[in-house]
């Protein structure tokens, strides 16, 4: 692997800051078009409640569909609780965009098979959940878009993978496996706790980063994994920490102050809110990250 410098002030990306922009819930609060167990087609009007999926469409997914078209989201919520497969012949591309300021969500609770290109654009947003695979041919990651591989989650892109400019909000705690070459554009990043294999080469434009790493992979096959280095504390309830943010599930800030406080402190500035929240704190120079329930 070649090694190239990086500039001192680029170290770490707050993860989960990102990671609280990566989740989503597992179920729509508005479910408008649902399958209904009628047909197996992805473009048949019976498989749907409301017809085939359109642009701000939210879909849920309950039912073994074949894919038989394109599918582009288009500023709506996919919720995918059930196997969708195309053929590996036949091709099909999956598409993940926004629709004016909503933002295009494609959740997998199950695994897919398009086989066709991938392409998750500014305002989109993917998460592979726990134990779940998506497979797909060639990958681009635009600016701002969003991706999250969950632990045991497996992204299979069967041809290149591109992560464009400034797109650092990848997370991979699972497996992105790449039949093919990578090429991260200055300021990309991919981050997480999982691995990144090619076949081809791996190559880091500018200060484009896998797991921090930096490094050019001339010839594949190519491996990068994080190093981790030390278990990090969390805070009891009486424990001083610093540099507090808070966020809600989606990525809105709630609360945050550089002032040092006590744990249970934080609770008492939320306590008007109720359910789950992510807590990020400075405690023994280590920063810390943690769910807490309200």
């Amino acid at each position: 692997m070649q090694i190239k410098s990086l500039p001192n002030h680029y170290l770490l990306y707050s993860i989960i800051f990102l990671f609280s922009l990566l989740f989503i819930p597992k179920t729509i609060a508005q479910v408008v078009n649902g399958t209904t167990g009628k047909a197996t087609t992805w473009s048949a009007p019976l498989t749907w409640t409301n017809g085939v999926p359109t642009t701000g469409a939210n879909v849920l997914v309950n039912h073994f569909l074949s894919i038989d078209q394109n599918i582009r989201v288009e500023g709506g919520n996919y919720i995918i609780n059930k196997r969708i497969s195309g053929k590996a012949n036949k091709p099909y591309s999956l598409t993940i965009d926004k629709s004016g300021n909503m933002q295009g969500i494609f959740l997998l609770n199950a695994s897919a098979y398009f086989y066709g290109d991938l392409v998750v654009k500014n305002g989109g947003i993917l998460r592979i959940s726990d134990g779940d695979t998506l497979v797909v041919g060639s990958a681009l990651f635009e600016n701002n878009s969003k991706i999250e591989v969950a632990p045991k989650g497996v992204l299979i892109v069967n041809g290149n993978v591109t992560n464009e400019n400034n797109s650092n909000m990848i997370m991979i705690n699972g497996k992105l496996t790449i039949n093919g070459s990578f090429v991260g554009g200055n300021g990309a990043a991919i981050i997480g706790r999982g691995l990144v294999t090619t076949t081809g080469s791996a190559m880091n434009e500018g200060t484009s980063t896998i797991f921090e790493s930096n490094s050019d992979c001339l010839t594949g096959p190519c491996s990068y994994s994080p190093t981790i280095t030390s278990v990090v504390e969390i805070a009891s309830e009486n424990d001083f920490i610093s540099d507090v943010y808070v966020f809600d599930l989606i990525g809105n800030s709630i609360f945050v102050s550089n002032d040092q406080m006590k744990k249970n402190e934080v609770r008492e500035k939320i306590s008007g809110r109720a359910g789950l929240y992510l807590l990020r704190y400075t405690l023994n120079n280590k920063v810390v990250t943690e769910k807490i329930l309200k």
